[in-house]
């Protein structure tokens, strides 16, 4: 994980799984449900992944919601996605989030995944 700017942050991960694995685990609802968030429990209330269709999950957690949303900027199967990402409490304010996926020669996957707010007075550190 990298800092390039003060509202960027940029994240490599290696995975020990085929391209298709990888893709597949970042974009079906029903496989994100078993990596993303913090172990709570949480619900798909909108996904059209598609070029500029809207997506929105909620955590659960000890009483509290927590609405997530956005909209898919660009889709590029296996290779690229592209959407926006906001916290309901971030008042309409949202990060950029890309994620590139990219096939090793040893049959892992490498993901790059870069967030930066495309406003002003949120700063990432």
């Amino acid at each position: 994980m990298t800092l390039p700017t003060d509202r960027t942050i940029h994240v490599e991960r290696t995975f020990h799984a085929s391209r298709d694995r990888v893709w597949r685990a970042s974009t079906d609802p029903k496989l994100l449900s078993q990596w993303w968030g913090r172990g709570n429990k949480w619900t798909v209330e909108k996904y059209e992944f598609v070029k500029g269709g809207q997506w929105r999950f909620v955590e659960h957690s000890r009483g509290v919601d927590h609405g997530f949303s956005g909209e898919f900027r660009d889709i590029a199967p296996m290779d690229r996605l592209s959407m926006t990402f906001g916290w309901g409490r971030m008042d309409g304010k949202f990060v950029l989030q890309t994620m590139t996926f990219e096939a090793t020669a040893d049959g892992k996957t490498k993901m790059t995944c870069t967030s930066a707010s495309t406003q002003p007075k949120i700063a990432m550190r």
